[in-house]
């Protein structure tokens, strides 16, 4: 199918890239390639970039909707969107509050290196129970008569010395 000319007239530039890259990757990437560059060559690193793994790859949302997810947008979380916050640590819960520009880089960072992991097999998913911890909290007789209680305590420590 594909004739081997060798390597000798290929850029250096493009062999280090290429060497990165199986034939998978390859095979993934020249459609997007066609599809993202139409009228120009891309550049060997943007090539790579093009073939890596993206997240509809492997049945995650695309990074648009994977970031609106993260920031709270939008309160259903797919599982790898849940994973990918809880790899970040705390930085995960001022994303919101950061600048968009900043907040957007750091979750891609995470999220597509998650992708690229299960992609590969290095890493499944967990399935995720619980996303916070009030989708427990029944608002039941005995919940509420022990809430009112605790404040009740609260009230009496703190607010005594205020009034």
């Amino acid at each position: 199918m594909y004739q081997h000319y060798g390597v000798e007239k290929i850029p250096t530039d493009w062999l280090e890239a290429l060497f990165s890259l199986s034939a998978e990757d390859i095979t993934r990437g020249w459609p997007r390639m066609k599809k993202e560059h139409p009228h120009t060559n891309p550049t060997p690193m943007g090539f790579v970039l093009v073939c890596q793994p993206k997240p509809e790859d492997v049945g995650f949302p695309d990074l648009e909707e994977a970031y609106q997810q993260a920031i709270g947008n939008n309160p259903n979380k797919h599982d790898a969107v849940a994973y990918t916050r809880s790899r970040m640590g705390a930085i995960a819960a001022h994303m919101p509050q950061m600048d968009d520009k900043q907040s957007r880089k750091i979750f891609s960072e995470h999220y597509l290196d998650v992708v690229a992991k299960v992609h590969s097999g290095e890493l499944k998913i967990p399935k995720v129970i619980c996303q916070s911890p009030t989708t427990h909290y029944r608002k039941t007789s005995l919940n509420l008569e022990r809430h009112a209680e605790c404040m009740a305590k609260m009230y009496s420590m703190f607010c005594k010395e205020m009034y």
